[in-house]
């Protein structure tokens, strides 16, 4: 399975959203390093690109945050790769400013919702301290403000991508919740497996 290819998903997005310390960027990394001619792409590194700070609220930065993320989804489908975009998504708003530009310019969008317990969220949170994606004291206060507004996909907003994943990540091995028949099983296997 080491390296295998999405391209008969090409173009293709796969999307992976969930909380503040849920697990995304470790999905996406492993992924990553399975997965030929694949991508990733966050909203930390596009608001480092646009010189903004690791954590701003403003509502409308945020939007442009988003569009730019997916903008540069369509490029890196130009040079072939299959982009993956590691951020919360934390409303519809968001999903839905990534969706409509991507929709009709490509084939295959897959959703991977990261599910996990608030609390080890915060402890994850907490625990990054000393890494380089740590952005400071503001993280457990976005974790926060991010929980309060959180939107949940609902089943018909799920159901308008070409598949869909729920993935608990309280603990190693991650556990597989549900999934739509259109999910790359490939994939589905190397999310159980990342760590």
């Amino acid at each position: 399975m080491q390296n295998m290819d999405l391209s008969k998903l090409n173009p293709g997005v796969f999307i992976v959203m969930g909380f503040p310390g849920s697990g995304k960027t470790s999905v996406a990394k492993y992924l990553v390093n399975k997965v030929k001619k694949i991508q990733t792409m966050t909203t930390d590194q596009i608001r480092l690109e646009m010189r903004l700070p690791a954590r701003d609220e403003n509502e409308q930065i945020t939007e442009t945050v988003y569009e730019r993320l997916a903008l540069q989804a369509l490029s890196s489908i130009e040079t072939k790769k299959t982009p993956i975009l590691d951020a919360t998504f934390y409303k519809k708003k968001l999903r839905d400013i990534v969706y409509n530009i991507l929709k009709n310019k490509v084939k295959n969008m897959f959703l991977i919702l990261i599910e996990a317990d608030k609390n080890v969220c915060k402890e994850r949170i907490f625990g990054r301290k000393n890494k380089s994606t740590y952005h400071g004291v503001d993280d457990v206060t976005v974790f926060s403000n991010i929980l309060r507004v959180f939107e949940v996909p609902a089943e018909d907003e799920m159901n308008s991508f070409t598949g869909w994943l729920r993935v608990a990540s309280n603990s190693m091995p991650r556990q597989i919740l549900s999934w739509s028949g259109d999910f790359p099983e490939r994939i589905i296997k190397l999310v159980a497996q990342s760590n």
